[in-house]
């Protein structure tokens, strides 16, 4: 198996973990006033990109502006852990060889007014990309359980360069700049 399907899988089972290690009341509460999402709004938006990639990567194109905002994921653990089930069944199936075939990625980047661009990618960097955002998003979900009073496994939302960093002795935590 390709690392970059494992490290995704890996990226994956932590959602699993949290989904499963959390109440509903949790998932759903929204930390007023430093949140505007819930945990389940954020699970949900992790899950959307992983299934557009899915859902568009044998038609060559992936656009990660569709979203499922409203859905059921964003409620119910149930509904978010069935979906990640069937992504990584999905990636589990894939063939090493499908991860370099390009795409096109369509995808808003202004605020002001809406602007599509349509830039080249291939599977492979868009999972390395689904799965770094998800840490991303893992990590805001960290903040908002913490601030329940609630704990998480302690490398929930850490990122693997981070992890990495953390597992090393280097008294030098600092690199300086020549610059």
């Amino acid at each position: 198996m390709h690392d970059v399907i494992k490290g995704s899988l890996e990226v994956l089972q932590q959602g699993n973990n949290f989904l499963n290690s959390v109440s509903d009341d949790a998932y759903t509460k929204i930390v007023k006033p430093i949140f505007i999402s819930s945990s389940g709004e954020h699970m949900r938006h992790i899950i959307d990109h992983f299934l557009v990639i899915k859902d568009g990567y044998e038609k060559g194109e992936i656009n990660y502006d569709k979203r499922n905002r409203g859905c059921q994921i964003e409620s119910h653990r149930s509904q978010a852990l069935l979906k990640m089930q069937e992504i990584k069944q999905w990636m589990i199936a894939l063939d090493d060889d499908v991860l370099y075939q390009p795409l096109i990625i369509k995808t808003e980047v202004a605020l002001s007014e809406s602007v599509v661009v349509e830039v080249a990618s291939t599977l492979e960097r868009e999972l390395v990309f689904a799965a770094s955002h998800a840490v991303h998003h893992y990590s805001s979900i960290a903040n908002a359980i913490q601030m329940q009073d609630l704990t998480l496994d302690k490398n929930f939302g850490i990122a693997p360069a981070t992890a990495t960093f953390l597992r090393s002795n280097d008294d030098n935590k600092c690199a300086q700049s020549a610059g």
